[in-house]
């Protein structure tokens, strides 16, 4: 910059120097499309992310093996997302029918781990009847491993 004006470095011939980068340069604005009805992932829930969005933000904020939360899951894609890139997960969220939702996407998904059933300890399920009813869900969830508690 020489007085205000941009100037690009040139050689002794008079040739503008190019400088080759091989890194990426990350931009301010993701562009990530909105999710479509037509789309495979859409589930129909009113707020659900796009895998690609909650990917990004998964592998800036965590590492393989991280501890991912979600507490207001919805459709899951987040805890989804979270299993495929090899981070522990927990989620929860105030309706039943989003645990009913999130429930079957994970089990669709992990289909090839009911053969590891035996090596996951059983969870527990907690549903609060006070104001609201509040559920919650974590990694390894599976109908036979189900104890549900009422407080």
């Amino acid at each position: 910059m020489v007085d205000g004006v941009l100037k690009n470095a040139k050689d002794e011939k008079g040739h503008v120097i190019y400088r080759v980068v091989k890194d990426k340069k990350m931009d301010d604005v993701w562009k990530i499309p909105c999710m479509q009805p037509a789309s495979k992932e859409w589930t129909g829930f009113p707020t659900q992310k796009h895998h690609d969005l909650l990917e990004r933000i998964i592998k800036i904020g965590s590492n393989e093996g991280d501890l991912v939360a979600d507490f207001f899951c919805g459709s899951g894609t987040t805890l989804l997302v979270a299993d495929k890139l090899n981070r522990r997960w927990i989620g929860s969220d105030i309706s039943e029918y989003s645990i009913y939702l999130t429930r079957k996407r994970l089990l669709n998904y992990r289909k090839y781990i009911i053969d590891q059933v035996k090596k996951i300890e059983p969870i527990e399920i907690y549903t609060h009847f006070d104001d609201k009813k509040k559920n919650l869900i974590s990694s390894g969830f599976f109908e036979k491993d189900l104890k549900i508690k009422k407080k």
